[in-house]
């Protein structure tokens, strides 16, 4: 009863306009709106999409565990198959550079932060990087910025020259993301990013820890989830997009996925045992402060049918 109070009298200020409603925009590719569903369109009608094409992924799972858990925000995805930074900037600038953006998550393509021995395209990263983010503070100085950490795969470790190697790619992409978060050590007049949200770490720390499969040849052992698309082994399945969003959910709104009830990861075809273990990597992985300054969330639990 305390919590259905707390959540109405939330509802009622927020309302009101005597607590703010975040504004949160989510910019990349099919790494943030989902490679197939059940993530690709789960919670479309949730967030606005600003290409049109109602994508839900990642945003659409955030959006979710925020309606679930009391945190009110509204949530924005501009995400286009295969595109770079580069793109956004070109196509994209002006809704980029609204000033209504509490808060921009930020992925580039999938290996353009690699090495350029490895298929990358570095130098760009961090130029169009550093544009994006300055794009934002100009019009919101007060904004957060936070990039979005990649992954390995199977199939990007082998083909980008890595020898299959999940940890030797994911340390490369982990090394380039931190470099691109610290703007002040390229010019000390710039800000650094508000922080790098570490999926690709995730995915590697679950792989060690074995509790998810590492390759397509154990993806089948119903002991393990597995974090990749079946398609592709590149693309993050529904385990992957739900991990990167209870990360991102964790970061922005200072929730302890310890907190979240299944009901999401129900929704998505996620076991609660599994949801369990990845609330618990979640855990491991993010400080529980909260990067915006909305009132403190009251975790619900919702009946879902089987």
């Amino acid at each position: 009863m305390k919590r259905v109070f707390q959540k109405l009298l939330l509802m009622v200020l927020t309302t009101h306009g005597l607590f703010a409603r975040p504004e949160i925009l989510f910019v990349g590719n099919s790494f943030t709106h989902g490679h197939a569903d059940p993530a690709k369109s789960y919670h479309a009608a949730g967030i606005t999409d600003a290409n049109g094409t109602r994508m839900g992924g990642v945003p659409g799972i955030f959006k979710r565990l925020a309606e679930l858990s009391g945190y009110p925000c509204e949530v924005t995805i501009e995400a286009v198959g295969g595109r770079a930074f580069d793109f956004h900037l070109k196509k994209h600038a002006t809704l980029i550079a609204d000033s209504r953006w509490d808060v921009v998550v930020l992925q580039d393509h999938s290996t353009h932060p690699l090495p350029s021995a490895h298929g990358g395209h570095a130098d760009a990263f961090l130029r169009d990087g550093d544009a994006l983010h300055d794009l934002v503070l100009v019009a919101n100085p007060d904004a957060k910025v936070l990039l979005y950490q990649t992954w390995a795969s199977p199939t990007s470790a082998g083909a980008n020259g890595y020898g299959g190697d999940l940890r030797a790619m994911q340390a490369d992409l982990s090394a380039a993301y931190e470099r691109l978060r610290r703007r002040s050590a390229r010019a000390p007049d710039r800000p650094d990013f508000a922080g790098v949200v570490p999926v690709g770490d995730a995915f590697g720390r679950a792989v060690a820890a074995g509790i998810a499969a590492a390759g397509p040849d154990t993806a089948r052992d119903p002991d393990t989830f597995y974090l990749w698309s079946q398609r592709d082994h590149r693309h993050a399945g529904k385990h992957g997009s739900y991990l990167a969003a209870v990360l991102f959910f964790a970061r922005i709104a200072g929730v302890d996925p310890l907190d979240l009830p299944a009901d999401v990861a129900v929704e998505l075809g996620i076991t609660p045992i599994h949801a369990d273990q990845i609330h618990r990597l979640a855990h491991e992985m993010i400080p529980t402060a909260a990067l915006t300054t909305s009132p403190t969330p009251q975790p619900q639990t919702v009946s879902v049918s089987p």
